[in-house]
């Protein structure tokens, strides 16, 4: 009797279990969920970036006539050089992933410094002395994004450029100011940005840059002398933009 409830148990328990199995195995598949919405980043940043920095120099003067000199090279150091500008720049993120950049500035600044005095100087001994630059550039760098709505950034970018150096000096009472120079210009920064919910962007940046120049400084009295130098900074960049979608 024992035996048969057990066999007639089995036989109902697979009767129920059977069918169970098949409608399960006939149920679709449960969706699986939806990926996150991808986080839209800017495709434009139009910016100023407030600059300062300090550095130093060198240039050599070829005098063709001073004080009766003529074919005198003078090699000239130049310290404690400071540099200020507002650059404006536009940034073009043309990439599908927005990582890749492109930029257009135009960098107008200047500063002062200090002609070193030399050991076969005839001319310059620790003269002071102003200058301004101005530059066309071309920016190229890559920004990777962090966080779920990608709103901070860091990047990494070069600048290319051509413009032109000129300088004054005061020389025994009397102020010089050279024509302008045939100038070229390169930088290279890191740095951050954060972009809020109206889309301003503040951010930040430190750059090793640099300019040569050359070119007749002028033809009469004084500047009357062929230069060549250049300089290097270090500087300290600031940014302030409004991104588009």
């Amino acid at each position: 009797m024992k035996k048969t409830l057990a066999v007639v148990s089995l036989l109902m328990l697979a009767i129920l279990v059977v069918p169970l199995l098949a409608f399960a195995q006939d149920q679709p598949a449960a969706p699986a969920p939806e990926p996150a919405a991808q986080a839209i980043v800017p495709w434009c940043v139009l910016a100023a970036r407030p600059v300062l920095g300090g550095g130093r120099g060198s240039a050599e003067f070829h005098w063709e006539a001073f004080g009766g000199l003529s074919d005198y090279d003078e090699e000239v150091d130049i310290t404690g050089m400071g540099y200020l500008s507002i650059i404006p720049e536009a940034f073009f993120m043309p990439t599908s992933g927005r990582r890749f950049i492109i930029s257009a500035s135009l960098p107008i600044g200047g500063g002062t410094g200090t002609f070193e005095k030399t050991d076969d100087g005839r001319v310059f001994d620790e003269e002071k002395f102003r200058y301004r630059t101005i530059f066309v550039n071309l920016g190229l760098g890559y920004q990777w994004y962090f966080g779920l709505e990608q709103r901070t950034n860091l990047f990494l970018m070069t600048h290319l450029g051509y413009g032109g150096y000129r300088f004054s000096v005061e020389y025994d009472d009397e102020d010089y100011t050279s024509d302008w120079l045939r100038s070229g210009y390169f930088d290279i920064s890191v740095g951050s940005s954060y972009r809020f919910d109206n889309n301003l962007v503040l951010g930040g940046s430190l750059d090793l840059s640099g300019f040569s120049f050359t070119g007749e400084a002028g033809e009469e009295d004084f500047i009357d002398v062929d230069v060549d130098g250049g300089a290097s900074f270090i500087r300290l960049n600031f940014l302030i933009g409004y991104a588009f979608l």
